[in-house]
């Protein structure tokens, strides 16, 4: 253990800037890469930093919900041409 007492700490994050930007997340229901409480955690954060983070859900399997869900993907389509962000929706399988 005093092999490992060497190694340099690493430097502290940098601080959250403000992001007021309307936000949009997406994500599978049953994604194995992205558990349901990352979601939490990230909209929290996005939250945090005084964006307005907008939620959508696909119960479908497997991660990749934008591009796997129709639903999704018209969703996210008025956010990504003009900033607009939808409201939180959940897209069936």
């Amino acid at each position: 253990m005093s092999v490992c007492g060497s190694f340099p700490a690493m430097p502290a994050p940098p601080a959250l800037t403000d992001l007021s930007v309307p936000s949009v997340v997406a994500t599978a229901a049953a994604d194995p890469l992205t558990a349901r409480s990352a979601l939490e955690t990230l909209t929290g954060q996005l939250t945090v930093v005084g964006a307005k983070p907008t939620s959508i859900t696909w119960a479908g399997l497997g991660d990749g919900a934008v591009v796997r869900s129709a639903c999704i993907q018209k969703s996210i389509v008025p956010y990504l041409d003009k900033v607009d962000a939808p409201s939180a929706r959940a897209c069936p399988a």
